[in-house]
């Protein structure tokens, strides 16, 4: 029995053949895995070097080996199958019967130990035995030993038990074997005992208890607010840094910022000092710095921002710095401020010295450059390389950013390399972000409004490309509209700007048109847009920096442009009108009952071409009844300087106004009648609204309205002077009861500075704004004018 045991330790496998070979070079046929357990044990133990050759034990093994060698062959190709017994040459379903019996009887735990086994005769697995054992387990066998493993106990009688030790992973919760709820619960359990490790855990779950009432917004007494809050900072006092760099307890941080006064804010400002550029970096500790800034004041925000002085370029290229340096340099900096952060991308030298001589200091670049003009290559050098780094990552929406390159643009010379290499690097972005972000900044519009002018004919093509996606956008902001203007300055192809611009800024179809004008005439800037063309370069519509910004550009586009800008005007203007007029026309009641109305209305009458007699008569016919009724259009004074506009065609000479601003009735500074300048009518609306006030023009002449009538009599194109003049003389004592009547008084609330803010008591007073009809007065004098004559 020895020598059979040592010849099947000294067998090898050839691996060509699958067979094994022993000592002598026979080959000998794959010795099947007979099962589990106890015969797998005796398999494994007698191959096993430490069993004596001369023991009892090892001969029954031994023969117990070659007894099971002799009833078992291999099956299924060699595959090994897994019995509780000796297996019999069986085949098909037997087969696979008695494997499922012999899986169940393992898993149920109820194996028969061989009568040939002895207790003390296994003494354990070998290293080098493990991979062989487990090579021969089925998927199943493998699936239960994770899960659980069978160790044998001697009892006191001399018989083996069986006992189930449950395997741990002590990486996570889960025990093998344990229920679903049985592992969140003990999930829940080390979470809290790996929370409490970290330093000040318990000053940690205080703070987030106290936080979840402090966030509410309502139904916290005032009182309770204020003792949470000085609880927290009780807490956070002197550890602060400790709560900062955390995700969750620096909004507990947050929260007590937003409730503190200003010494509690001014106190953790202060504990913070020299922090900041690293809170600043912090995904989650950059809201403490917005925090701080928002609700503190001046001495909170000169702490925090002189500690990024000098890290301005690191701060740039990192993803959460960047944009909390922004909103600082964009919101809350000083001018002085801005200016040290701006000049930092000039140079290295800008970072470090920022301020040697303790001056004021300039962002100008172009100051800069006339003091030290030696230092214009390394300065341009440094400031292009900060700008494409920018570029390149797609990080364009930084005020900070449109501001260098503003100052690039305008210290580069007209057609020179420079200005080639700018201008392609805003055409380098095919998707035009950079672009769309620079218009919604004041001075990104600035730049592109100037590139547009710089810029080649090709070049504005693709500027149109890009913004023609957006222009409802634009039209409405207040930067971004300079560059609709500047588009409608600068293409010279006024039908592809046309298309892009006008189809989405008033539609294309009568609702959707109707829509988008009663939306933009009454906005502040989209009336802008939509009023240019017939207004052109006013301050009656434009305010002084956009006509410095558009004089800018027609002074660039001279070199680039080639037709006539009154051409391409008249052009635009002749598209544009007819959608204008046709507004009018339907609208004209709706439009004419708010003072933008009343603008838009007479600034598209007088300033678009094309064919007016429709809706002028649709703005005439408004002027039909009795003016004297409370809804009647003369009694809105925007519609009365609307009406006295038209009627003047536009001019500021002839009658007195109340659109001028004057108060001067001396008759003899104005010019006569007979001397005004004859000119040929435009659109005739004196004639067309004597037509519908006639009957009522006494009642014009002593209501709310009577400058109307003034302005018919000073018209130069008027041609029913006598008539009009004749209906005056009629009823002239009602017109001089009109001129000396005192309209009733209206109450004038006035606030005594005496009593305190907060507790102002009111006086009424009476006061009377005039003594009588002035436009009344003013007709008496001009009747008294005409007779003299």
């Amino acid at each position: 029995m020895a020598t059979s045991a040592m010849k099947t330790k000294s067998s090898v496998k050839d691996t060509h053949t699958g067979k094994q070979k022993n000592a002598k070079g026979k080959s000998k046929v794959d010795v099947p895995t007979v099962g589990k357990g106890v015969h797998r044990k005796l398999f494994a133990g007698a191959e096993s070097d430490d069993l004596d050759e001369s023991d009892s034990t090892e001969s029954d093994l031994g023969n117990d080996f070659h007894d099971i060698q002799k009833q078992s062959k291999p099956s299924n190709g060699g595959k090994e199958r897994s019995s509780s017994k000796p297996l019999k040459d069986v085949s098909g379903a037997a087969k696979r019967r008695a494997s499922d019996e012999a899986d169940a009887l393992e898993e149920s735990g109820s194996l028969e130990e061989s009568d040939t086994t002895e207790p003390d005769a296994f003494e354990g697995f070998d290293e080098d035995d493990e991979p062989q054992q487990d090579a021969g387990k089925t998927k199943k066998q493998k699936t239960l030993g994770k899960s659980k493993s069978k160790v044998s106990d001697v009892a006191s009688d001399g018989k083996k038990t069986s006992k189930t030790v449950e395997e741990v992973d002590p990486k996570t919760a889960y025990v093998k074997g344990m229920s679903s709820k049985e592992a969140h619960a003990r999930q829940k359990v080390l979470t809290q005992e790996r929370k409490s490790a970290k330093p000040n855990a318990d000053g940690i779950q205080r703070t987030k208890k106290l936080w979840e009432r402090l966030r509410r917004k309502s139904h916290v007494a005032p009182e309770e607010r204020q003792a949470l809050v000085t609880e927290l900072f009780d807490i956070v006092t002197g550890n602060i840094k400790d709560f900062v760099f955390k995700h969750d307890s620096v909004r507990v941080v947050q929260t007590a910022v937003k409730y503190a006064n200003r010494e509690l804010r001014l106190m953790i400002a202060t504990e913070l000092q020299g922090s900041f550029l690293s809170l600043a970096e912090s995904r989650y500790a950059k809201f403490l710095i917005g925090k701080l800034l928002v609700h503190g004041d001046a001495a909170i925000r000169d702490l925090i921002v002189p500690e990024f002085y000098g890290n301005v370029r690191r701060m740039m290229k990192h993803p959460e710095a960047a944009w909390l340096l922004d909103d600082v340099y964009r919101g809350v900096a000083t001018r002085q401020q801005k200016a040290r952060l701006l000049r930092e991308w000039y140079g290295p030298e800008y970072a470090l010295l920022p301020n040697s001589d303790g001056a004021s200091v300039t962002s100008k670049l172009t100051e800069i450059l006339a003091k030290t003009p030696e230092k214009r290559a390394p300065i341009m050098r440094s400031l292009k390389e900060s700008i494409n780094r920018l570029v390149q990552k797609k990080t364009t929406a930084f005020t900070m950013l449109h501001d260098a390159m503003l100052e690039y643009l305008t210290n580069i010379s007209r057609g020179s390399e420079e200005m080639t290499e700018f201008l392609e690097m805003l055409k380098d972005d095919e998707e035009g972000d950079l672009l769309k972000n620079l218009a919604f900044t004041k001075s990104g519009s600035r730049v592109v409004c100037l590139s547009l002018a710089l810029a080649t004919s090709k070049d504005r093509k693709f500027f149109l490309k890009i913004y023609r996606e957006i222009v409802p956008m634009l039209a409405y902001d207040v930067y971004a509209h300079k560059v609709i203007l500047a588009i409608l300055e600068t293409v010279d192809d006024t039908v592809l700007s046309s298309k892009a611009i006008f189809p989405t800024l008033i539609g294309k179809e009568a609702a959707e048109m109707e829509k988008k004008v009663m939306e933009a005439f009454p906005h502040p800037i989209a009336r802008r847009t939509l009023l240019y063309l017939p207004c052109g370069h006013t301050t009656r519509l434009l305010p002084a920096d956009v006509l410095e910004l558009l004089n800018e550009v027609d002074e660039a586009r001279q070199v680039t442009s080639k037709k006539d800008p009154t051409k391409r005007h008249a052009e635009l203007l002749e598209i544009i009108s007819p959608s204008l007029l046709t507004m009018v026309e339907s609208h004209a009641a709706m439009l004419c009952q708010s003072h933008l109305g009343c603008q838009y209305v007479s600034e598209v009458l007088l300033g678009c071409v094309g064919e007016k007699a429709k809706a002028l008569a649709a703005v005439a016919d408004l002027a039909r009844g009795d003016p004297n009724q409370p809804d009647h259009l003369a009694a809105r004074p925007a519609a009365a300087i609307m009406m006295k506009k038209l009627i003047r065609e536009g001019k500021s000479q002839g009658c007195r106004g109340i659109d001028e601003g004057r108060r001067n009735t001396d008759l003899s500074s104005r010019p006569s009648l007979t001397s005004a300048v004859q000119r040929t009518a435009s659109i005739n609306f004196h004639d067309i609204l004597y037509e519908r006030i006639k009957p009522h023009l006494i009642e014009w002449a002593t209501g709310p309205s009577s400058f109307v009538v003034l302005c018919l009599l000073e018209s130069g194109f008027f041609s029913d002077h006598d008539e009009v003049h004749h209906e005056l003389r009629a009823n002239r004592g009602r017109i001089e009861q009109a001129a000396k009547e005192i309209p009733p008084p209206r109450a004038v609330e006035r606030v005594d500075s005496k009593q305190e803010k907060g507790h102002k008591r009111r006086k009424t007073t009476t006061k009377s704004e005039s003594t009588g009809n002035e436009g009344a007065a003013t007709l008496l004098r001009m009747m008294e004018v005409f007779s003299s004559r």
